[in-house]
């Protein structure tokens, strides 16, 4: 058969060429050949977006299970060939992976949904892409809720089993500003205390009382320009969760292991 033939079966001056699919659809007929493969996932993609600009330049979305997204493009000065421009997602972390993708139509933005339903934006800015704000919430049944002390900020527990801070940002918006608490159970109730802490409680029984770390701090206080947020000098400098914990562990100050923003 003529899809079994060998490199060396070929006739003198005959090329290889990639095999056509001729198909017919609304009285035409069209003419199918692979241009190229694109490898640079890990796992499984869920989802792809083109985006055609203005001046008709054509760039491909993709969108995968490896916590990442790709933005493809031709390179002109490789005759075409379709390459990696753009790789943006997570690194390390018990989340899932990328179900969609969208792109802006002016190609300068894009916006793609996790497994847990968290929406993650990038936008181009002087030729870099750089994480945007989006809207956030919960997935599940909010449970309780309540505010800080000085009403500064609001924070919401959940069956989906964070803890989540929401807050005002210079525009005037709320947006979702951190998440304080990622648990391994439906939490049920929680109430703040003094001094940027708060009480929660879980299905597991215990309750569990988190402080806020000098990190959450300047934060807070860059995010609304406020000048009250200036408690934080004594905390600890960040916050981690170890790989089989259900807790989050302090990171102090000249301790080697890097603060998550």
């Amino acid at each position: 058969m003529e899809e079994q033939r060998r490199a060396i079966d070929l006739a003198q001056g005959e090329e290889i060429k990639a095999k056509e699919v001729v198909f017919a659809a609304a009285g035409l007929f069209y003419s199918v050949s692979v241009e190229t493969i694109l490898a640079g996932h890990d796992d499984k993609v869920f989802a792809v977006q083109w985006q055609v600009s203005k001046e008709n330049q054509v760039k491909l979305l993709s969108a995968s299970f490896d916590k990442t997204m790709i933005l493809w493009q031709p390179d002109q000065e490789a005759n075409g060939l379709w390459i990696e421009a753009v790789r943006v997602g997570g690194v390390g972390g018990n989340t899932l992976g990328f179900l969609g993708c969208q792109m802006h139509e002016s190609g300068h933005a894009f916006l793609g949904h996790s497994f847990n339903g968290a929406l993650h934006l990038w936008i181009l800015k002087e030729d870099n892409w750089l994480p945007g704000v989006t809207v956030g919430g919960h997935f599940d049944s909010v449970e309780d809720l309540d505010w800080d002390q000085e009403g500064r900020y609001l924070i919401s527990t959940s069956k989906d089993q964070t803890t989540r801070i929401h807050a005002s940002w210079q525009n005037g918006h709320w947006h979702e500003v951190a998440r304080p608490q990622v648990h391994g159970y439906d939490l049920n109730c929680l109430t703040m205390m003094p001094n940027h802490r708060f009480a929660s409680g879980a299905e597991e029984k215990p309750v569990r009382v988190f402080e806020a770390t000098k990190n959450f701090i300047d934060n807070m206080s860059a995010i609304d320009q406020s000048h009250c947020y200036n408690d934080g000098d004594f905390l600890a400098q960040g916050a981690s969760v170890p790989s089989l914990g259900l807790s989050n562990k302090a990171v102090l100050e000249g301790d080697t292991e890097p603060i998550p923003e």
